[in-house]
């Protein structure tokens, strides 16, 4: 079963991308004051930190604006579609953060890794999305801290919509007293 979690349009057009073009035009003119200013320069630190941001947003594709999730595969579309399939990964790491991101760093058997901000506030279906999220890194990382003991392990051993009926209700016989 396919699920397609899309960005909201407008809120990507003015979070991600016209933010991604500003700190491009920042940088240039930090890069233009830094060259054309003597003395003490700080323009420098304005070029390195808009650097930065052009790199995440044009080169390395950090912010996707649509997640498509399936049985055997995740596809981040972030101006330009990058497939990974769940059996060749070897590290998930989602990292939680306070401002409704997720910091998601993949790596693949061959050596390739991708990292992406996840604003998962602004995607449709959040919790189904963030649910999808945490079963691929159950599925690549089943031993990991965050799955050991307690319900978290049996929460996100299903793919959401997929769990039988009434299975995370269930009440062990030792807690009835």
């Amino acid at each position: 079963m396919q699920r397609t979690y899309i960005f909201d349009p407008d809120r990507f057009k003015w979070k991600i991308t016209i933010k991604s073009y500003l700190v491009l035009i920042l940088g240039i003119y930090c890069l233009i004051r830094w060259i054309l200013s003597p003395g003490l320069n700080l323009w420098i630190f304005g070029v390195i930190a808009a650097a930065y941001g052009a790199i995440n947003s044009f080169v390395l594709k950090c912010e996707p604006g649509k997640i498509i999730v399936d049985d055997e595969s995740i596809t981040f579309d972030a101006r330009g579609e990058r497939k990974f399939m769940i059996s060749d990964i070897t590290t998930f790491n989602i990292r939680e953060n306070a401002n409704a991101q997720h910091f998601l760093r993949i790596t693949t058997k061959d050596g390739k890794s991708q990292r992406y901000w996840i604003n998962y506030y602004y995607f449709s279906d959040k919790e189904d999305l963030i649910n999808e999220l945490y079963h691929i890194e159950m599925l690549v990382h089943p031993d990991g801290l965050k799955f050991r003991g307690g319900d978290r392990k049996k929460q996100f051993m299903y793919r959401p919509g997929q769990e039988p009926e009434g299975w995370f209700l269930e009440v062990d016989e030792d807690d009835e007293d």
